[in-house]
């Protein structure tokens, strides 16, 4: 098994004892479960509905990125048997006030969309993506330090 598998399977495994942990916490009476709207939410308190939330959330976070490599496609790199001839070269543009600059590929774009807590980062190229992924992470962060600071007023 490649190392890239053995990530998902962890993630998946960390997915199900998470889920495994809130149903013991639900069953012990620690947690509650509520429907709102079409979305469940579950509360509790104690140890075993912490380990479960804090390892259902890992497994989540590790199962999305372990998936990012295989999303970037062939030309990111080398990708052993499945790498493929790249088509001659063609001669160049003339340069011209349309063309782009050289060593640059044309505009780039990205954002992050919040769902609830959760960033959904996306661009058009992994760099881009990337720095969309650690711009989220520090609104995150500004976002919870903000509301904390007003919970502590």
């Amino acid at each position: 098994m490649d190392r890239l598998a053995a990530v998902r399977a962890l993630s998946l495994a960390a997915i199900a004892g998470g889920v495994a942990l809130l149903v013991l916490a639900a069953v012990r009476g620690e947690a509650r479960l509520y429907l709102v709207l079409v979305f469940p939410v579950v509360t509790g308190e104690g140890a075993t509905f912490a380990l479960g939330t804090l390892l259902l959330m890992a497994g989540a976070f590790v199962a999305f990125l372990s998936w990012a490599p295989s999303m970037a496609g062939p030309e990111e790199g080398p990708s052993g048997a499945h790498a493929q001839a790249s088509p001659p070269a063609s001669p160049p543009a003339p340069p011209g006030p349309a063309a782009p600059p050289a060593g640059e590929g044309g505009a780039r774009w990205g954002g992050v969309v919040f769902i609830g807590p959760v960033p959904i980062a996306f661009g058009s190229t992994p760099r881009t993506t990337a720095l969309m992924l650690a711009a989220a992470v520090v609104m995150g962060l500004l976002v919870l330090v903000f509301a904390l600071g007003a919970l502590l007023r």
